[in-house]
């Protein structure tokens, strides 16, 4: 009996015939990656899946409630057990054929559908020397959807799109399956959850790893057997049957190891073994080289600073406008001497650099623009760039922050969250946002908003103008958004802080998260293909 008559309709014919064909015992390996093929990349065909499962064991596990003479075919195992596939797609919406098995002889390692048409599962936050058999390019910036992949060389962590970070080294042969899991077939993986991200499931042949808000790490050989270490926190590594169910599991604290094979076995393999989390701090240099630099000198800014140059310890030399830089908290200057920039975080780094005291011309009737380069970290809503009157005390760090007013804002540059969050504004989802306010204040103002989203592991040269008439956003030398702009000049003296904005009466201060460099402030409206003359000499 065809228990999928009911949900019948095209284009799902050859489905159905491949579902009855299964549970009649009678699919073939060839059918079983047919059916994978059509259910990893079609939520609908998914769903009528685990109807069918669903259906189907119900009336397995309930054979006397059926008539006589409807017979209950015999579930054999073919390819991967029924059961196991059932367990798998109600719990996850996706098919395990190939779990814990190599591809077949001439099976593409590459999804069928592009990855740019998939949803986005990870960002990659740091490429070192890595190779991988996908056709897209391998950079810092690179979004990975779900769909096998092959890691022949090289180094590769990953932001994945609920905060936890991944760290894969070759060689390794792996699958991210959804926002919640992922399927490590053979290599070292390494993870690290916050305790504020949603628990991981690692999966590995035979067994899985459900880390706890902890780092942990993998090895997985070629034979399918895994060997698990936990650095940080907890973690559960079990072993899993074919029906999907834990059979054998073992909670797991900082400092111990197991194996998953057939049963649980205690590792052998040594600490320093195993492969750990990379820093955070980005590895690449600035991308502002001599010719980027001569590039704005053309252009004459009002004040510029390149972090290349340290008067000491605390003061950053100013490349153009003679004042220099303060750094306050404990943000750090990093990078290569031919590349150095400005790095901050919530964790390793919070604090900002700012200039001890205003600059005029930025609020006049000739417009002005600031430009910088920045490099996200985060997905964080957080402040690159804020201009603020200097008429109240400056920004502080620590607890006693939330007590200070802080001064009214004129201008901030800002990695925007998930549209609608934090601010309730309707935006792409992660866009730059160039938020004016003239004269300054606490509240209202302008706002433009990138057309791009994400923005993640990568530098973008940045630059937002007022003249008479209009609020620009530039990205990457191109415009990306543009409003008329009501504001009048105040001509007021205006502090730049760069890393944060000063903090809220909440004690909010929106700490940036990542890399800033070449920040440049001009008493005019920079042209359009003046700005593309900049963007096009960054070495990139």
């Amino acid at each position: 009996m065809n228990l999928f008559i009911m949900f019948r309709k095209p284009p799902y014919d050859r489905l159905d015939a491949l579902l009855s064909r299964l549970v009649d015992g009678m699919a073939s390996a060839d059918d079983g990656r047919e059916i994978d093929e059509i259910l990893r990349y079609d939520p609908a065909a998914r769903e009528r899946y685990r109807v069918f499962l669903a259906a189907h064991l119900e009336l397995a596990s309930h054979p006397r409630e059926l008539p006589s003479r409807t017979p209950i075919p015999q579930r054999r195992r073919v390819g991967i057990p029924l059961a196991a596939a059932a367990a798998v797609a109600l719990a996850t919406g996706v098919t395990l054929w190939r779990a814990g098995s190599k591809p077949a002889a001439g099976e593409p390692s590459q999804a069928l559908v592009p990855q740019s048409e998939l949803p986005v599962l990870a960002v990659a936050s740091r490429v070192e020397q890595a190779v991988w058999d996908l056709e897209i390019s391998l950079a810092t910036g690179a979004t990975l959807a779900s769909g096998p992949v092959n890691l022949t060389a090289g180094v590769i962590t990953f932001d994945l799109i609920n905060g936890q970070k991944l760290t894969i080294q070759a060689p390794a042969r792996f699958e991210l399956i959804n926002d919640r899991e992922m399927r490590l077939h053979s290599g070292d993986a390494a993870l690290r959850v916050d305790q504020e991200s949603p628990t991981y499931i690692i999966q590995v042949p035979g067994g899985a790893v459900v880390d706890l808000g902890t780092e942990i790490s993998l090895k997985v050989g070629d034979d399918g057997i895994a060997d698990v270490r936990v650095f940080e926190g907890e973690a559960n590594a079990s072993v899993v049957d074919f029906s999907g169910r834990t059979r054998q599991e073992r909670l797991l604290r900082a400092g111990e190891s197991v194996r998953i094979s057939e049963t649980l076995e205690r590792s052998e393999k040594e600490e320093d073994s195993f492969l750990r989390s990379l820093p955070g701090i980005p590895s690449e240099r600035s991308p502002a080289g001599e010719t980027y630099a001569a590039a704005v000198m053309r252009s004459a800014p009002l004040a510029w600073w390149r972090f290349d140059r340290m008067l000491d310890a605390t003061t950053v030399a100013a490349a153009a406008g003679g004042i220099p830089l303060r750094l306050e908290g404990v943000p750090r200057i990093v990078g290569p001497p031919d590349g150095r920039f400005l790095f901050t975080d919530d964790a390793a780094a919070p604090g900002f650099a700012m200039s001890p005291v205003a600059l005029s011309g930025l609020d006049s009737s000739t417009g002005f623009s600031v430009e910088c380069l920045i490099f996200p970290t985060s997905e964080s809503h957080c402040t690159a760039i804020a201009l603020d009157r200097p008429d109240l005390p400056p920004p502080m760090i620590g607890p006693l922050a939330r007590f200070i007013k802080h001064p009214p804002q004129r201008l901030a540059i800002e990695r925007a969250g998930i549209r609608g969050s934090r601010l309730g504004h309707i935006h792409p989802d992660f866009a730059l946002r160039a938020m004016l306010r003239s004269p300054a204040g606490y509240e209202g103002g302008t706002n433009t908003y990138s057309n791009e989203s994400h923005l993640l592991h990568r530098w973008i040269h940045v630059v937002f103008t007022r003249d008479g008439s209009h609020l620009r956003l530039y990205l990457d030398g191109r415009l990306s958004d543009q409003v008329q702009s009501p504001h009048q000049p105040a001509n007021a003296s205006l502090r730049p802080i760069i890393g944060r904005m000063q903090p809220l009466p909440s004690g909010e201060a929106r700490q940036w998260h990542g890399g800033i460099d070449e920040v440049a402030l001009y008493g005019r409206a920079l042209g359009a293909e003046e700005i593309a003359t900049h963007a096009a000499a960054m070495d990139r």
